[in-house]
């Protein structure tokens, strides 16, 4: 089995204000850095947990996979207490097999970290964690999700959502 691992970086920011300083999760799977010129969707990495399907995990730090160059989701399967990734966008083709247990272990324990130590904001969208259009309330639902196993809107299908 493989092992996914997930920790928090501090890093100085090119961005314009409010952002000096910005938080940002890498993605380790046995020790090896996968999203070193990718940012990771938190939302996709939680319902990849949870049920199988395709999953844009690594992105731009925009948001967009799209704009990473990133053409191809992680084919993320479950079996027998098992998740199995397979990627082929970006090269190389690989393979992982995780503990579902382990897994989901690891991305909630990294989310509560998260939610202990980047502040919250006054203004929503200042959130200095994940990629442009992750919010505060996009972790919470992340942890909320992952405690349940249950997954509801996140708020992106509505464009008008605002809570």
């Amino acid at each position: 089995m493989n092992a996914l691992r997930l920790e928090i970086e501090l890093s100085p920011c090119s961005d314009p204000p409010p952002y000096d300083q910005m938080w940002r999760g890498l993605l380790f799977v046995d020790g090896t850095l996968l999203n070193a010129e990718y940012s990771v969707d938190y939302m996709e990495l939680v319902k990849s947990a949870i049920v199988e399907g395709d999953y844009y995990i690594l992105t731009c730090g925009c948001g967009d996979s799209g704009c990473a160059g990133l053409e191809e989701p992680i084919r993320v399967t479950h079996d027998s207490g098992r998740i199995l990734w397979h990627i082929t966008d970006p090269l190389p083709e690989r393979r992982f097999e995780f503990s579902k247990d382990d897994y989901a272990t690891s991305i909630l324990e990294f989310l509560r970290r998260v939610q202990a130590e980047v502040p919250r904001p006054k203004e929503e969208w200042d959130f200095p964690f994940g990629y442009y259009g992750f919010l505060a309330r996009h972790l919470d639902w992340c942890v909320t999700t992952l405690d349940t196993g249950v997954i509801v809107g996140t708020g992106y299908e509505n464009p008008d959502y605002d809570a």
